[in-house]
């Protein structure tokens, strides 16, 4: 892909930020005003080269795995023949959740420096991590209907933030994601007008009234962060090509409201993999294995899910 063009809401990270592992003060400002009114702020060459490649590698094979684990179309979440992810499959898009090896564990790629700071500032200090998985899109896929991931809250407060990381070119030839800036902002129309929570269906109202709206489809490069808002309408958009389109992505919560019910943390970590992770990772984990967590008795019913998967708890 040639060199991706200037996106609205994007900040090209300098050499001098980059040694230091952070934006500077007066530009974090500005990508989080960015990301609290638009839903979303881009960082460009805001992770290191090494561990994008072997993040990539690492992928590769938990991709080979999820193949050979034939999964059905909306089936359940279900964990691959070498353990090696849990997965699900809609419409040619597969959802991954890769066990945390230190390729998927590495800071760049579960824990971005650049990202760290805007989410310290709008989930609080302690937030966590749901889930870290892997948007995978195939040939065959269509366009998704305009959705948000979680609910309206009535916080005034974001509760929750995405920030994918791409493995490979993503750009217009081979599925973006589409967004439409500042529409996390919606919170009562959504509620009361609109159904906001269908992804792989037809939704006649969602699909007619952004006709009407600017977007956004995101170019990605290895090396570039995306941090949004999941309550930023989005969809994902066909890739006609015949290698598939990956990119990572970490959910991260604030402890002002209840656990989002997507995914688990379950998918990525069990006790062995959590009592290895580094300390400032498994911080954003402990909620999910420490029974003195205020947060641990909402997993109840993940951690039974899990059981029964196998997952040592």
């Amino acid at each position: 892909m040639q060199n991706a063009t200037s996106t609205p809401g994007e900040l090209v990270v300098t050499p001098e930020e980059r040694a230091a592992q952070q934006l500077a003060p007066p530009r974090r400002r500005t990508a989080k005003i960015l990301l609290e009114l638009n839903g979303y702020v881009i960082l460009r060459q805001a992770a290191g080269p090494d561990s994008i490649a072997a993040a990539a590698a690492a992928f590769a094979e938990v991709w080979r795995d999820t193949l050979d684990a034939e999964l059905g179309e909306d089936a359940p979440p279900r964990r691959t023949p070498h353990a090696s992810a849990f997965a699900w499959l809609r419409k040619r898009r597969y959802r991954i959740f890769p066990a945390l090896s230190p390729a998927f564990a590495d800071p760049w790629i579960a824990l971005n420096p650049f990202a760290v700071p805007l989410l310290e500032a709008l989930l609080g200090p302690d937030f966590y991590c749901k889930f870290i998985s892997s948007d995978t899109c195939c040939d065959g896929s269509v366009f998704q209907a305009p959705h948000r991931d979680c609910a309206p809250s009535d916080s005034k407060s974001t509760d929750l933030l995405c920030v994918n990381v791409p493995l490979m070119d993503c750009g217009l030839h081979n599925g973006p994601l589409e967004l439409w800036p500042g529409t996390h902002l919606w919170k009562n129309f959504l509620e009361h007008h609109l159904v906001w929570a269908v992804q792989d269906g037809r939704n006649r109202g969602m699909d007619e009234l952004v006709t009407h709206l600017r977007s956004v489809k995101v170019e990605l490069r290895p090396g570039d962060v995306l941090v949004r808002n999941p309550g930023t309408w989005h969809r994902g958009t066909p890739n006609p090509l015949p290698q598939p389109r990956t990119m990572m992505i970490g959910v991260y919560g604030s402890r002002r409201v209840k656990i989002c019910p997507y995914g688990s943390p379950y998918f990525n970590v069990d006790r062995t993999v959590y009592e290895s992770l580094s300390p400032p990772l498994g911080k954003r984990f402990a909620y999910a294995f420490e029974s003195a967590d205020p947060l641990y008795a909402e997993l109840a019913e993940a951690r039974a899910d899990a059981s029964e998967q196998g997952v040592r708890l």
